[in-house]
């Protein structure tokens, strides 16, 4: 997984989470998103989704899979 298809989400330094993709001809899919144990019950899989999506959609235009 290389870091241009991921987005991190950090706090105080430390990964918390990612959620990464790939590309299929105009269309952008969603195949995993882990958050660490650590960080785990305080729902942070949404924002680092909704981040990763709202950056995604100001790029080309394609469709959002996940």
């Amino acid at each position: 997984m290389d870091a241009k298809h991921r987005y991190e989400m950090l706090i105080d330094g430390q990964t918390a989470g990612f959620t990464a993709y790939y590309d299929h001809d105009d269309q952008c899919v969603f195949h995993h998103t882990k958050i660490d144990e650590a960080f785990a019950g305080q729902g942070l899989a949404s924002p680092l989704v909704q981040r990763a999506l709202t950056e995604l959609v100001g790029g080309p235009a394609r469709s959002l899979i996940n």
